[in-house]
């Protein structure tokens, strides 16, 4: 993420070749239709193959016809998009070289769509939402002119799909006159950051709503599977299956996981936002500073209910072993069929019990702080390269130009 701004000098005026005045390149989140990240998936597995696409059929949907006649000119030699639309994990973990699995298993995904139940998805459907961190690029060339490039996907959704308002719809509800270009940008910026939480959208899907609720659900289902395993180890402990533990386990690790995504993305907005208020102090630009104001506010509410979310996630992920601690030694032994002596159950029991505990504690650890100093494998770390998208100021005063670069 990256934000570029010019002053104009009040004697010699702007040099043109300086390029333009203000440039921002934003990430944001937006939804799409799975079937439809399944067809543009398609065409970019395509390109990275070196295979020829095939033409989309007669019925297809105006979207699908789109993409399928610009992606040509999107994507250059080396198979990479100039303006990738990429899904949660694609965002974050931009190293893997196949999402597909964990794209299908989006928490958004198992519990959007018709026809989805109270238990939710194994996976996605085709009429699922699922996720994307879409790409904001804004260039204020001067003090007449805006441009910017950013997906449209819903305009083009399915006739029976939701009709979500997306960004451009957002921006162009306003119907007011911009006194300045400026304006503009910082009403661009504010709706790109805010649109998903409009009224009309919430009514849709509230993405903050269901991690919340499917949060809570997997605590009670852990209360649930803890009454169980306490009455079937006092009836038959030869009988006890921890699969469905071990499921609840892997789906609370996953939540945590997309919702530190979805944190890492308000910090980097919140990092442009710091910015661009800077910048506004100095030009003392009073709608600009409010449409900040206003954006921070919006950024402070999504990350401490992220937050919260987080840590009630977490909280139930690491109790999963200390309840199977105190439901195995909670037993009344003295109850069991030919019941073994109490040294024998803890001689067996203990150095199990220890293991499994401390590996699921270090696991959720190392979930819940990945970069805390008592992993062996940071005692000695590397040198940390300077991330490609963190947040950049430019200034041009005159010819002279001033560097202020927030890591």
């Amino acid at each position: 993420m990256e934000l570029k701004y010019q002053n104009e000098h009040p004697d010699f005026g702007r040099d043109p070749k300086l390029g333009p005045l203000c440039t921002i390149y934003m990430p944001y989140m937006s939804w799409d239709m799975y079937h439809s990240y399944l067809a543009l998936a398609e065409i970019y597995r395509c390109f990275d193959s070196g295979g020829t696409q095939q033409a989309p059929p007669p019925h297809s949907t105006p979207r699908r016809q789109i993409e399928h006649a610009t992606t040509s000119s999107l994507v250059e030699s080396s198979g990479k998009s100039l303006h990738p639309r990429r899904t949660l994990d694609q965002f974050y973990y931009s190293s893997l070289a196949d999402t597909r699995f964990r794209d299908r298993t989006q928490t958004i995904s198992k519990w959007t769509g018709p026809g989805v139940g109270s238990e939710g998805r194994s996976s996605a459907a085709n009429e699922s939402l699922i996720g994307m961190v879409e790409q904001l690029w804004c260039w204020v060339l001067d003090s007449n002119t805006i441009i910017t490039c950013f997906p449209s996907g819903d305009a083009h959704q399915h006739a029976q799909s939701p009709h979500l308002e997306d960004l451009y719809e957002s921006i162009e509800s306003q119907q007011r006159s911009y006194e300045t270009v400026w304006d503009f940008q910082y009403a661009i910026v504010y709706q790109a950051i805010t649109f998903l939480h409009k009224q009309k959208n919430r009514k849709i899907v509230d993405w903050v709503e269901i991690y919340r609720w499917v949060t809570s659900k997997k605590t009670e289902h852990q209360a649930t599977l803890f009454g169980e395993f306490h009455d079937k180890i006092a009836e038959d402990p030869g009988e006890i299956d921890n699969k469905r533990e071990m499921k609840l386990a892997i789906e609370l690790a996953d939540i945590l996981d997309e919702l530190k995504i979805v944190m890492s993305l308000l910090e980097k907005q919140n990092n442009l936002v710091d910015t661009v208020m800077d910048t506004v102090r100095e030009t003392d630009k009073q709608y600009g500073y409010e449409q900040c104001r206003d954006a921070k506010e919006h950024l402070e509410n999504a990350r401490s209910n992220v937050q919260e979310i987080k840590d009630e996630a977490g909280e139930t992920y690491k109790s999963l072993p200390l309840s199977f601690f105190t439901s195995y030694f909670g037993q009344n032994i003295s109850s069991l069929k030919d019941n073994p002596p109490a040294w024998n159950l803890w001689r067996v029991a203990t150095p199990i019990t220890v293991v499994v505990v401390f590996a699921a504690l270090v696991v959720a650890l190392c979930i819940w702080n990945p970069r805390s100093r008592a992993w062996f494998w940071r005692l000695h770390p590397t040198p940390r390269r300077a991330p490609i998208d963190d947040v950049e100021l430019h200034r041009f005063n005159g010819g002279e130009a001033i560097h202020a670069v927030r890591r």
